[in-house]
């Protein structure tokens, strides 16, 4: 990808990139042949004979699933749109629940761990069924509105009396339902994100193959080295797609929540509004964005109605040869097709790679220490730190603080995106991410004492906190994508890993208690009782330094992967 990833403004920015990458598939015929062969050449493989591949290759991508009327710009256009709306589903979601433990007390802090738990599970046990079932889009639009039922429940807590049963009943069951919404709801954005970063592959490919071709017939077409390079310029052409939809959409993603995370503050403060109204805005937001979801934005041309995924023609090679080379199977090698097929290896995808890629275990820890600095936020920071620094029984900084680390998020999905396109791997910008979770939780450490903590060390908490999302809504999930094949699987890992260790910090959040009261042990206001803060924040110190290693380690197992053998011997030694 020869532009920087950018997402903040659409005309200024993403315009240019999609104007010089646009193709028009309208041009007569024979050069579409031309091209077609040229293609053929680049994603054919050497004879078997030959090479033993023992690797599982990204897609190749046919010229004959090519959509004959789409160009980048229309692709790119409907993603756009699709960040859109999502981000204002979701913006109006993590709003509400940034405001649970401060506006709701207890109950609110126990309706946070209902929702993470039905969401770790719907995100375990089910999601991938029901994406495979109905298909990516479809789920989305679902996942949506089950999420306006989650906003809904805040709208019916604000209404009847605070500790009512009424109310009691309508939070936690707004919870519960939220969450199930969500476990399928982010899986399913995750595969529609990789179905469409694949889509614009695909016009990249198509548009390079031209060159390609030629450098074949430079080489001595089909010459093992050379075979091998062009399938390292085809992954190439699917991670940079992949970093480019990323950073889009973490981008919009991001700078939209600012905005509906302000929005309480502002109409609050300026409108005079009450936070019955507060919520039914946040409600009318969820409710219009998924209407639009429905009416203006499309499917992608990958998965047909019904929910049947085309396999985009795609040659996944599985060359597996155990003799050639001594290496753990991976991405679920060991099934059938006929298991792949069946009703129960559809529902536990995410389980079974948890259980059977190797790579996937070493990816918890980077998951983990996302949630766990959310939950830190949530409860701790949101909860109690602004309540002593800086008056705010009103919970008015929560707002504003919070669209701090959402705006700071959004600017560095930028940022980052151009110094990835510049050569910048996502492994450095994925330790950035981790040292930044890293010092939310340190810098309370050294400072333990409520008292000296002013604003300008609240931006920066807020600001550390926005810098490690933007590193997991973009640069994550891009890696994810590109290393797991099997999508569904892959981000229901995600949603699992980061949604399961939310929980367990919601619990901890409210049951590491302590018997005097100290720097590190804190009387909360929700509950009145003592809180063992300390714990809580070296389990963070300490996920932040396993999620570095836990990476290296998986990216080192999915290069190994990647290497091809000839003759006994790895390709890349041969190339050298």
């Amino acid at each position: 990808m020869n532009g920087p990833i950018n997402g903040g403004s659409n005309d200024a920015i993403i315009s240019p990139l999609l104007s010089k990458t646009e193709l028009n598939y309208s041009g007569n015929e024979n050069q579409n042949e031309n091209n077609n062969n040229h293609l053929h050449a680049l994603t054919s493989t050497a004879d078997p004979n030959d090479v033993q591949d023992n690797t599982t290759h990204p897609p190749s991508l046919s010229p004959t699933s090519q959509p004959q009327n789409k160009t980048s710009r229309s692709i790119l256009t409907n993603f756009i749109l699709f960040s859109i709306l999502f981000s204002a589903n979701h913006g109006a979601v993590v709003s509400c629940i940034s405001l649970a433990s401060a506006r709701l007390g207890d109950i609110g802090t126990t309706q946070n761990s209902v929702l993470y738990l039905s969401y770790t599970f719907s995100a375990l046990f089910g999601s991938t069924l029901v994406i495979k079932s109905i298909g990516a889009y479809n789920s989305i639009v679902i996942g949506m509105l089950i999420y306006c039922i989650y906003v809904l429940s805040y709208v019916v807590a604000a209404v009847v009396p605070p500790a009512s049963i009424v109310s009691s009943v309508s939070i936690i069951a707004g919870g519960f339902i939220g969450g199930i919404g969500g476990g399928f709801l982010w899986t399913a954005q995750g595969t529609y994100f990789a179905r469409i970063s694949e889509e614009y592959a695909k016009l990249k490919l198509h548009q390079s193959t031209s060159i390609a071709s030629e450098a074949m017939s430079a080489s001595g077409s089909g010459t093992e080295t050379e075979t091998y390079r062009l399938q390292s310029e085809e992954k190439s052409y699917i991670k940079d797609a992949t970093a480019l939809c990323a950073g889009i959409f973490a981008s919009i993603y991001l700078l939209e929540e600012v905005v509906l995370r302000l929005f309480s503050s502002f109409v609050l403060e300026v409108l005079n509004w009450t936070w019955e109204g507060v919520f039914t805005g946040y409600a009318s937001i969820a409710v219009l964005s998924t209407i639009l979801m429905r009416l203006i934005v499309n499917d992608v041309h990958t998965e047909q109605k019904g929910g049947q995924q085309q396999q985009l023609q795609v040659q996944n090679e599985h060359d597996f040869n155990e003799n050639d080379v001594d290496r753990e199977e991976s991405d679920l090698q060991s099934f059938t097709q006929p298991q792949k097929e069946s009703t129960f290896y559809k529902a536990t995808i995410t389980f079974q790679m948890l259980l059977n890629d190797p790579k996937m275990k070493y990816m918890i820890p980077i998951n983990a220490v996302f949630g766990l600095c959310s939950v830190f936020i949530i409860t701790f920071v949101n909860g109690e730190v602004l309540r002593i620094s800086l008056n705010d029984d009103k919970s008015v900084y929560i707002g504003v603080l919070s669209s701090i680390t959402s705006a700071t998020a959004g600017i560095m999905s930028i940022v980052f995106g151009i110094i990835s396109s510049r050569g910048v791997p996502n492994g450095l910008i994925l330790v950035i991410g981790c040292l930044s979770f890293f010092m939310v939780a340190f810098l309370f450490i050294i400072i333990p004492d409520l008292e000296q903590w002013n604003l300008v060390l609240l931006i920066f908490v807020y600001a550390f906190q926005g810098i490690g999302r933007s590193t997991f809504e973009g640069a994550l999930k891009a890696e994810f994508a590109v290393v797991f094949t099997e999508k569904e699987g892959a981000f229901g890992n995600v949603i699992f890993q980061n949604g399961s260790v939310t929980t367990i910090g919601f619990f901890l959040a409210s049951h590491l208690y302590c018997k005097t009261e100290s720097a590190y042990c804190i009387k909360y206001y929700a509950d009145g009782l003592l809180h063992n803060v300390l714990i809580f924040e070296i389990l963070i110190v300490l996920c932040a330094f396993l999620a570095i290693l836990g990476y290296w380690r998986a990216k080192w197992i999915y290069k190994r992967e990647q290497e091809p053998i000839v003759g006994g011997r790895r390709i890349e030694d041969i190339v050298l």
